[in-house]
Formats: C-alpha cells, sequence, structure tokens
C-alpha cells in the first residue's frame, strides 16, 4: 500500500513566485521548492496575465533540517511581533 504524500503550496502573487514543500512520507524527507514566474505576453490580456515558469530551485530536506527550517521561521515571526511600535 502507497502512502500518501502531503504538500503545501504557497502563492506570493505580488512577486510572482511560489515555495511548494512536499513530505515524502516513505523516505523521510521533504522537498522545498521555490518557483519564479513571468508573464506571457503573448497569451496574456490587459485583463488577465498568463504566467509561465521561469526558473524553479528544489533543496532536499531530512526531517532535522525541516524542523530547523520550521524553527527559524517562528524565531523571525516572534522577532517581528515584539518590535511593535
Amino acid at each position: 500500500m502507497s502512502e500518501t504524500n502531503k504538500k503545501v503550496t504557497l502563492m506570493f502573487w505580488d512577486c510572482n513566485a511560489s515555495i511548494d514543500i512536499e513530505n515524502h512520507e516513505e523516505m523521510d524527507s521533504y522537498t522545498l521548492s521555490v518557483t519564479e514566474y513571468q508573464v506571457n505576453e503573448e497569451k496574456s490580456s490587459r485583463d488577465n496575465a498568463r504566467l509561465e515558469e521561469r526558473s524553479v530551485t528544489e533543496v532536499y530536506l531530512g526531517e532535522e533540517e525541516i524542523q530547523e527550517l520550521i524553527r527559524s521561521l517562528q524565531y523571525l515571526s516572534h522577532n517581528k511581533c515584539d518590535r511593535k511600535e
């Protein structure tokens, strides 16, 4: 029986980019992909921009590395909250 991979995609429309994080349960590892998009001028209209992949960078992470990434993001988030004016 094959296990289901879990995947999260974060789209950043203002900068035409996305981040995908996929958990490969059978290998106890993760793939983090950063994708940059560009507007395809030929397929776009004034009201509808068509995006196409410009570049993709993949990083393969183990359980320890993904936990460190999560802790780092939490650290950044908490420090931002601590600096309220």
